[in-house]
Parts: C-alpha cells; sequence; structure tokens
C-alpha cells in the first residue's frame, strides 16, 4: 500500500526530529518533550562543561526551551533561555544572536544546532573565566 506524499512528509519529519533528539542526548544535555498539538516543546538542560562542576569558579548553565510546531522543521522553534545559573546577560545575547544566525543558515534541523552552539559559547565563556581567575591568582600571590 503506497502511502500518501503528506503522510511521507510527516514520517520524514518524525524520524527527522527523533533523530536530532538522539544527537542531543548523545552530547549529554538530558531533554524532555512535551507533546502538544499544533505545539510542542523539548526542554534541553544545558549543563557546565565536562571537567568543571567541582570547579571553584562560577558554573554556568541554562536550560533552553524550544517551542515547535508539528511542521518542524520547516519552521524555526522559537527558543527561550530559561534556568539560568550564572549567566551573564551579555552571554544570552551572544546566544540569541546566533540563534539567529543558523534560523537563518539551515532549514533542516535547528534544535541540534542551536543547542550544540549554547555548548561551545557557554564553554569558551567558563574557560574566560577560569583564565580569568588564574590571573587574578598569580598577580596575588
Amino acid at each position: 500500500m503506497d502511502t500518501l506524499p503528506e503522510e511521507d512528509t510527516n514520517l520524514s519529519r518524525a524520524a527527522l526530529r527523533d533523530a536530532e533528539l538522539r544527537i542531543i542526548a548523545m552530547l549529554g544535555c538530558p531533554l524532555k518533550v512535551r507533546q502538544g498539538i499544533p505545539v510542542y516543546q523539548v526542554l534541553v538542560t544545558v549543563p557546565p562543561p565536562i571537567g568543571k562542576e567541582n570547579s571553584p569558579q562560577p558554573i554556568i548553565s541554562c536550560k533552553l526551551i524550544f517551542s515547535c510546531f508539528t511542521d518542524y522543521p520547516s519552521n524555526p522553534p522559537h527558543v527561550q533561555i530559561r534556568g539560568k545559573r550564572n549567566f551573564p546577560r551579555r552571554l544570552e545575547s551572544v546566544i540569541y544572536a546566533e540563534f539567529d544566525r543558523i534560523r537563518r543558515v539551515y532549514s533542516a534541523q535547528h534544535i541540534m544546532p542551536m543547542v550544540s552552539s549554547a555548548l561551545y559559547i557557554i564553554e569558551c565563556e567558563q574557560m574566560r573565566i577560569s583564565a580569568a581567575a588564574q590571573l587574578v591568582g598569580t598577580s596575588v600571590g
């Protein structure tokens, strides 16, 4: 029995979403999916960089909430940064600017590139804070 083109499209979207969520989980980001129609949400915890959990410097982390219509990825998700921990306001602006760039550049997937970009940006900020703390520590001692 042949499937209708619309059914094929829906199956392709579902397979793409599932693959994207598996990749996010493999990146080490806990996630939850809240099903809803016409909008579902993907809640992703962006953890601190590996090895920084017990750092004396403040640990940066956040939660990303992606609100997606059922036709995702045809339409990019709406994204909110919540659950911010030691999160500089400047960093939020940098991440939102990167998300805007991803919306313009990517067509097949949005959530996974946004999560991996947020991980990278937070890790760079965490390294910057650690380096600054080491400089202060060496100049005092």
